[in-house]
């Protein structure tokens, strides 16, 4: 018997054992699968969460459950009838599929995957099952099937999410207006046969994108690998399928790898902190904030598929589509700079920006734009027959020795959103991949990228707000002494430098000892204590906390090891160290 959750601080446990666990499985990508280039190409789409949840906007009975939009049902623990009464008023009749259309490709997306069916049950399309939006609703018509036609028209990819282990209108034990059911029915009764239905009443689709595995067996994951084959032969499986079997792998919600991913995956994120519509979310992304972060993403080799919440009447929020219209005017200036880059050879972001490559090109997307500081590539293997700014084509002044490339950054302010500097090189790159300390800017050194001994790697996920996902990559669990974690890293120009480190510390570990060696030559003592007070078992949501923990002097640049190493075995509690951040001391 498949059982919801206990609502409450469970949800935060529940919610990552169903929506995050999905990310590390392990796919095996089919080199030869018919859309991997186009998926590989693509880089940008749009991502759509519309449901009768949409209608209720996360208001219960006149009261405001704050929580992620789509989760409104199981937020109430609402009984089937009651929640029902909503569709009889869901009427969307300004949603216009052309419009849509128009929007995502105006902004630079090149696919679109709409829920048609989420965790409520309930079905934007027309289906068998009763609970639909073209049976139960005044609206009457199949919104999947305009939005296809429109895609098609376009030339925009085309995706389902359906949610094949949840569906709390069939499977549920709060409600008393359902007789109880196995997954097994539900499975062979209703998801079956609606997949089937999308699979075959919309033409082509580029995607399926399934989510929430759950306690799937891999036999009915590949049941609807079988399914998706037969049907659809040319779209693409995400992970969140369960069990491995699909086609490209899926990150956890909100979630941005910091080392480069091989393979086909995607990261995905929300243009808010709710994926559904919620009245009260309007922390919203601005569109430098989304270049960023879509920058980012390709620079890790991966594609980004960012969410709107539509509204209940079938519009999309204005300020989320201004500015996903403002990233897409920025991305019509560097199409070659995003559409089929590569990713950075470097394997991870700088302190100032991050890198793609396009053929013999580097694009350098400075973030953190200075006028007139430098900024800084080493490792670099190539001649250098150019520096210009993208789009300006401004040449820029610039040294190069030894595969140690110092640009200047013109004396003015940004003239972009994002500034895109093009590196032409005198063939492909060929890049030797070091973290270097830049001068200029704060320099991070993940836990990512640290080498351990007596200490292990682990991954933190918690939310935060209204449904935002947190992650953290950190060292844990110490060896009580002399567990060490440790970088190489090479210092650009020598000096002083600021070290502050970010950790989460449970109420046992106050206090905790570190030795900070830089080269095994300067020593620096650290003494961390507790962020919140919470106990070890506290772990759901963690609080991280960054803070100046001393100098360290270095005398001459080139290659240094940078270690941190625990001193005392009195503190029994676990601490977490996410990273070490190094600033050169401007005197």
């Amino acid at each position: 018997m498949v059982r919801i959750l206990t609502i409450g601080l469970l949800i935060l446990s529940s919610l990552s054992a169903f929506t995050q666990q999905t990310a590390r499985d392990t796919i095996v990508v089919d080199k030869k699968h018919p859309l991997s280039d186009w998926f590989t190409e693509s880089k940008y789409a749009l991502f759509l969460h519309w449901g009768l949840y949409s209608q209720y906007s996360n208001q219960w009975k006149g009261k405001t459950l704050y929580g992620i939009g789509e989760w409104i049902m199981y937020l109430a623990q609402a009984d089937i009838k009651e929640y029902e009464e909503a569709a009889q008023f869901f009427n969307p009749v300004r949603f216009n599929a052309s419009e849509w259309v128009q929007i995502a490709k105006n902004a630079g997306m090149k696919y679109i995957v709409i829920t048609a069916k989420h965790h409520e049950g309930f079905a934007m399309f027309n289906s068998f099952h009763p609970f639909n939006i073209t049976s139960a609703t005044p609206f009457k018509r199949d919104p999947l099937k305009e939005l296809a036609a429109a895609c098609e028209k376009e030339g925009i990819g085309l995706g389902f999410y359906y949610s094949q282990f949840q569906d709390w209108h069939e499977i549920n034990n709060w409600s008393k207006d359902l007789p109880k059911q196995s997954f097994a029915v539900y499975f062979k009764n209703k998801c079956i046969p609606q997949v089937k239905e999308l699979l075959t009443n919309y033409g082509p689709i580029s995607l399926i994108w399934f989510d929430t595995p759950g306690e799937m067996t891999k036999e009915q994951s590949l049941e609807l690998v079988k399914l998706v084959k037969l049907y659809q032969p040319r779209a693409l499986i995400n992970s969140r399928i369960g069990n491995g079997v699909g086609d490209y792998e899926t990150y956890g919600d909100h979630e941005i790898p910091l080392k480069n991913v091989q393979g086909l995956w995607e990261a995905i994120n929300t243009s808010n902190d709710s994926w559904g519509f919620a009245w009260y979310d309007e922390n919203w992304k601005t569109a430098d904030v989304m270049a960023r972060d879509l920058v980012s993403v390709i620079a890790r080799g991966g594609n980004y598929m960012l969410n709107i919440g539509p509204k209940a009447d079938g519009t999309l929020p204005k300020f989320n589509v201004d500015q996903i219209l403002t990233v897409g005017k920025w991305i019509r200036q560097y199409p070659d700079a995003i559409y089929g880059a590569t990713a950075s050879p470097w394997l991870q972001a700088f302190p100032w920006g991050d890198v793609t490559v396009t053929k013999n090109n580097l694009n350098l997307f400075v973030f953190d734009w200075k006028p007139g500081a430098s900024i800084f590539l080493t490792g670099i293997g190539n001649k250098i027959k150019s520096v210009v700014t993208k789009g300006a084509n401004e040449q820029l002044k610039y040294s190069f020795n030894k595969g140690f490339l110092k640009i200047e950054l013109p004396v003015r302010t940004s003239k972009q959103l994002l500034e895109c500097i093009r590196v032409e090189l005198d063939g492909a790159p060929r890049v030797q991949a070091a973290m270097a300390i830049d001068p200029n800017y704060p320099t991070t050194l993940s836990a990512a990228f640290a080498t351990t001994e007596g200490t292990a790697f682990n991954k933190l996920s918690w939310m935060e707000k209204f449904g935002e996902w947190k992650h953290r990559t950190v060292i844990n669990k110490w060896k009580l002494q002399d567990g060490a974690a440790s970088w190489e890293v090479n210092f650009l120009e020598p000096g002083y430098y600021q070290v502050e480190v970010d950790y989460h510390a449970c109420k046992e570990s106050d206090g905790t000892e570190f030795d900070l060696f830089n080269n095994a030559s300067d020593t620096l003592r650290l003494y961390l204590t507790a962020t919140t007070g919470a106990k070890e078992a506290d772990g759901d949501r963690p609080r991280f906390r960054q803070t100046k923990v001393g100098i360290i002097k270095v005398d001459t640049p080139g290659l240094k090891k940078i270690s941190m190493i625990r001193r005392n075995a009195e503190q029994k509690g676990d601490i977490h160290i996410a990273s070490i951040q190094l600033s050169k001391i401007i005197f």
